[in-house]
């Protein structure tokens, strides 16, 4: 994967949305969902909360190689009628690949977990060799599961101040997602508590497609 960053944007649906008619609220999501699939500088893909986390109706996992890009990509999103008067962003993490040598499939898998860490200063003490020796270590856990479990691990220590990284986490069995989970939790590099958990959110992949409503 090229040196790309990724933000993963949360999308709340307030009151007023849940008063809407099923055909103006679907109207309004098929408008951003085409919004988002025919957007060329910021590649989307989106995340149905829903059913595990009524209070974060989707997340959308953006990627982009240019900070510009990025913001004419937020600028327009924004401005989505739907997010006008109809939803609000809960919150955005901000991350660039640790380069751990398993991708993200965009249509391989049917859910996704985002799992958000926060460095401790146990980890901050290590000597750079230890560092380096757990990350190895780790990574060889997460490839082992690279045809069953895809992940994505991001950095976000310089541009969020609430966790330091994220994973992004595709499967699509829900039994060996908690095997692997089990098997990364119970790795020195978490066992030792070098690392809190913030959250996790799940999310199940929603297919987005271009529509004369975006044109």
């Amino acid at each position: 994967m090229a040196n790309q960053l990724t933000s993963v944007i949360q999308l709340a649906l307030n009151q007023k949305f849940q008063e809407l008619s099923p055909h103006g609220a679907d109207g309004l999501q098929e408008e951003l969902f085409s919004f988002l699939a025919g957007y060329k500088q910021v590649t989307a893909s989106v995340y149905d909360s829903q059913p595990w986390h009524p209070e974060i109706a989707y997340f959308l996992v953006c990627d982009f190689e240019h900070l510009k890009e990025y913001q004419e990509f937020f600028s327009r999103l924004t401005k989505q009628p739907i997010l006008e008067k109809y939803a609000g962003i809960a919150d955005i993490a901000l991350g660039v690949d640790r380069k751990v040598d398993n991708e993200l499939n965009p249509d391989g898998h049917d859910y996704c977990a985002l799992v958000k860490l926060a460095l401790t200063d146990k980890w901050y003490a290590l000597a750079s060799q230890e560092k380096q020796s757990l990350m190895k270590e780790l990574v060889i856990v997460i490839d082992g599961w690279g045809e069953r479990i895809d992940v994505r691990w991001l950095d976000a220590d310089a541009w969020t101040d609430s966790y330091t990284d994220y994973l992004l986490i595709q499967f699509t069995c829900l039994a060996e997602y908690n095997e692997f989970w089990q098997e990364v939790r119970n790795h020195p590099y978490f066992a030792s508590a070098y690392f809190r958990f913030r959250g996790t959110i799940m999310g199940a992949l929603k297919r987005i497609e271009l529509t004369t409503l975006a044109l």
